[in-house]
């Protein structure tokens, strides 16, 4: 892999973000489609409305409705139970998962250690990150730094952190756009 440092990150000499080799298929990271069926999609988050997780649920749903093997898709992040409204968009979150064909395969998680979350990333086919309000996620720096690409809302500063086309796709909230590129990673 090629190190770059990103842009606005220059002064930050440890964060790197790395770019995919271009002898090689865009984020090939399994041989086989049989082999997807191991890897999984993660977006790791504060569990709020505006970060778009139903983007990602409805995506994945359009994406993989109909196909025989495909990836897990694994939401994980933190709730504020005392705010209502966090609580009531993680419950449309979970009835969302639950009302669909694909409902063994979503798997929302609140709260997660650090361990789980490598764990979590050395499994992804690519990082999840719908947001258009975040300028920053540490979380995508992670991913990127351990070559996992990320698709990532193009609004904000995370398109200064993905190259589109290169470490990961730019979209906008829109579900046929995630789910044409959640099929080909």
């Amino acid at each position: 892999s090629i190190l770059s440092t990103p842009k606005r990150l220059s002064s930050f000499s440890s964060i790197r973000r790395v770019s995919m080799d271009s002898s090689t298929k865009l984020f090939k990271r399994a041989s086989s489609l049989s082999e997807k069926s191991n890897r999984i999609f993660v977006c790791i988050n504060r569990i709020e409305r505006h970060k778009q997780h139903d983007l990602v649920i409805k995506a994945y749903l359009r994406a993989f409705e109909k196909a025989a093997v495909f990836p897990d898709l694994i939401i994980a992040g933190v709730i504020n139970a005392r705010n209502a409204n966090d609580v009531a968009y993680y419950e449309e979150l979970v009835a969302l998962a639950k009302n669909s064909n694909l409902s063994q395969h979503i798997d929302i998680k609140l709260s997660i250690c650090d361990k789980e979350r490598t764990t979590l990333m050395h499994k992804a086919l690519c990082v999840l990150c719908p947001s258009a309000s975040d300028n920053f996620d540490v979380m995508l720096l992670e991913a990127l730094s351990m070559g996992v690409p990320a698709l990532a809302h193009k609004n904000g500063g995370l398109a200064e952190i993905v190259e589109d086309g290169k470490t990961g796709f730019l979209m906008d909230s829109e579900v046929k756009d995630w789910s044409r590129k959640m099929r080909i990673v």
